[in-house]
């Protein structure tokens, strides 16, 4: 049997069960039909509420049963975001130790931390992590034997200057 349903306050149709569906069909909605008085609600119309129940049934998914849980262990060394590794890189720790002896304090403190972030990036499994390190410890190294160099040549240059000149001073 072909109905009438009311969308928007306006009549549309005839529809059969099926076509009703799309057109957004509930329990609430109005039909009409020619074998009917009056406009009345789905739930009032048993064809309707026989089909409307079928359609519900074929379209709720089954409840999937309940999942046990249990408690495991995480599992660390499965890492698939893991990096590429190759050696490990040199830490440098021996010239970041005889810069901070030797040359400059405050550059060798710098490189004995990057050269002791070598090993722990490595461990960890961040390869380009303690590639980084290990090349700014050398880098620390060499700022800090450079400046010392510096240092050396500008203290050489004023005992010249002061020398020459006490010289110089003293024979006039």
């Amino acid at each position: 049997m072909k109905y009438f349903i009311a969308e928007n306050g306006n009549p549309a149709g005839p529809f059969d069960l099926n076509e009703l569906l799309e057109h957004g069909l509930t329990v609430n909605s109005l039909l009409w039909n020619e074998t009917m008085p009056q406009w009345t609600e789905a739930s009032n119309i048993p064809e309707v509420m026989n089909f409307l129940n079928g359609a519900a049934q074929r379209t709720v998914p089954p409840i999937p049963p309940q999942r046990q849980w249990q408690y495991q262990q995480p599992q660390y060394a499965q890492q698939p975001y893991r990096q590429p590794m190759g050696p490990m890189p040199d830490a440098h720790m021996v010239g970041a130790i005889l810069v901070t002896l030797f040359c400059c304090v405050p550059f060798g403190i710098v490189a004995i931390i990057k050269a002791s972030q070598v090993s722990s990036c490595y461990s960890r499994g961040d390869y380009y992590g303690a590639v980084e390190s290990s090349n700014d410890a050398k880098k620390w190294i060499i700022w800090g034997v450079v400046s010392n160099i510096i240092l050396i040549l500008l203290y050489l240059m004023l005992i010249f200057v002061f020398g020459v000149g006490s010289v110089l001073a003293s024979s006039y």
